[in-house]
């Protein structure tokens, strides 16, 4: 199982009145469950990744914040699509945590395992359309 790194140090960075949160690089939604699990129910995080196999992980971290938590299948190059234009100026924290996880490392067929003897293809994400929300509350 995927651990996040540096949970509570990106905890100790939060404003104490956040609202919105924006993560970048979801992953396996680990920092995403401790920022909405610390914060309670007015913290409402909406999470990138371009990767699908990472955002069904991610959903199923956040499953019981479901309704405060949106995955959006895109890159957060575009997230100014994705944001609510009420929202535009209101978001209080942006996480943003660059590099290969360890999901991406593991999980074969992508090219990058060292345990396994495959074709090197190097993919980070699976093909699916850009742009499509994983989940959205509602």
């Amino acid at each position: 199982m995927h651990k996040p790194v540096l949970v509570e140090e990106v905890l100790a960075l939060m404003p104490a009145e956040t609202r919105l949160v924006i993560d970048c690089t979801i992953g396996g939604g680990g920092h995403a469950e401790a920022i909405v699990g610390k914060l309670g129910n007015e913290v409402e995080l909406i999470g990138f990744d371009r990767d699908v196999a990472a955002l069904e992980i991610a959903r199923k971290q956040v499953e019981k914040h479901a309704t405060r938590v949106r995955l959006v299948h895109d890159s957060y190059a575009r997230m100014e699509k994705h944001i609510p234009d009420s929202a535009v100026g209101g978001v209080d924290f942006i996480l943003m945590d660059l590099g290969l996880s360890s999901i991406q490392l593991e999980e074969s067929g992508r090219g990058f395992s060292f345990q396994k003897s495959q074709e090197s293809a190097k993919r980070i994400w699976r093909a699916k359309q850009r742009g499509q929300n994983c989940q959205t509350n509602s």
